[in-house]
């Protein structure tokens, strides 16, 4: 089997027992089945396809599935293509997804492929699986341990194959969850290492969860610092880049646990949303700007929650149940919500059955 095999469908519609709300399970066979990390986008601009990772084949590939029919096609077949790898950034036409140095870009139509960034030259190793782009998509910002050295270089690479790869900052102790910021050329944050939030004594600087960095001069500067008994993480950035939100937690105990953003550039930290009980986790937000799904993380028992930032008020779309922590389940899956491009669909992975799958729900 290789790239274009097609698989049949596995898609079922069940109602949510404990919601009523119809759930859609677009895999279900015995392999390890996952979506793309929280906030990231796993379907095409016209929402025929959702992609997301498999290892059916005896090793991680990229899958697509039509979301009408449940036809399942595989689009990649690379050595070295990590787990929840995959982004499809504007406009929408490829998946591009990590195949050790490389950046592989796959039409959603036609699957045609191709290499986008082949940063073997500079990186020592694989590229990091977290891909974000500039707002076109004629950018990405990759990250790699460099060949010169130990740490992590963030670059701007041209996704045309062109081969062109900018170093814009490099941390000796490390860096993770890099995000290039919405409707903004020049700007992108990070998380510097190691996690310094609960060390009081430690300089500001230093218990940042996220830096802001300046594409083009290459300056960076603490962004998110919460005060004394609390930290934050999980950080994602509004659609429209004016502020980066975060989920704010009680130290030690984790709850009560807000969703709080910063503006970009830094200020005044606003809360938009409470929970006192339960441990909120990853989320995204709606293109629109409207509406987050949050995701919670209390092993096999954990409701997937729709806010509505502008109420501030929360309902239940489903019950993932997701395993969450491997001491609780065999693969621990967290459910990593994303929306589709309009906002209609949000995609998510649960373990609830056996093994972790790709199941997606409609918003209200």
């Amino acid at each position: 089997m290789g790239r274009m095999t097609g698989f049949r469908a596995e898609k079922r519609v069940f109602a949510d027992p404990k919601t009523g709300r119809e759930v859609v399970q677009l895999t279900g066979d015995r392999s390890q089945n996952w979506g793309a990390y929280a906030a990231l986008c796993p379907f095409s601009a016209d929402e025929r396809y959702v992609f997301f990772d498999s290892n059916r084949t005896g090793s991680w590939q990229i899958f697509r599935c039509e979301i009408a029919s449940g036809e399942l096609v595989q689009v990649s077949d690379r050595a070295g293509v990590a787990r929840e790898t995959l982004n499809v950034p504007e406009p929408g036409r490829e998946v591009f997804y990590t195949a050790g140095p490389r950046i592989w870009a796959v039409d959603a139509a036609s699957g045609e492929e191709r290499c986008a960034v082949d940063a073997s030259a500079v990186a020592d190793g694989n590229l990091h699986s977290y891909l974000t782009f500039s707002p076109d998509g004629s950018r990405a910002l990759i990250m790699y341990r460099p060949r010169s050295g130990e740490g992590s270089t963030l670059a701007v690479a041209a996704t045309d194959g062109s081969g062109a790869i900018e170093p814009v900052y490099h941390r000796r102790e490390g860096i993770s969850h890099p995000r290039w910021v919405p409707n903004d050329e020049r700007t992108a944050s990070f998380c510097p290492n190691p996690d310094c939030q609960n060390d009081l004594d430690a300089p500001y600087e230093r218990r940042a969860r996220a830096c802001q960095l300046d594409l083009v001069t290459g300056e960076a500067f603490p962004l998110l610092v919460m005060p004394a008994g609390w930290r934050c993480t999980h950080e994602h950035w509004a659609p429209d880049g004016s502020h980066i939100y975060a989920h704010r937690k009680c130290v030690p105990g984790w709850v009560p646990t807000s969703i709080v953003s910063v503006p970009k550039g830094g200020g005044e930290i606003t809360t938009h949303y409470t929970d006192d009980r339960r441990f909120l986790g990853h989320s995204a937000t709606s293109l629109d700007g409207r509406f987050m799904a949050i995701d919670v993380q209390e092993a096999n028992n954990n409701p997937l929650l729709l806010l509505n930032i502008a109420a501030g008020t929360v309902e239940t779309l489903c019950w993932p149940d997701a395993g969450i922590s491997s001491d609780a389940s065999t693969f621990g899956a967290h459910p990593h919500p994303s929306f589709s491009p309009s906002g209609r669909w949000i995609a998510y992975t649960s373990d609830c059955t056996g093994t972790p799958q790709v199941y997606l729900v409609q918003r209200p």
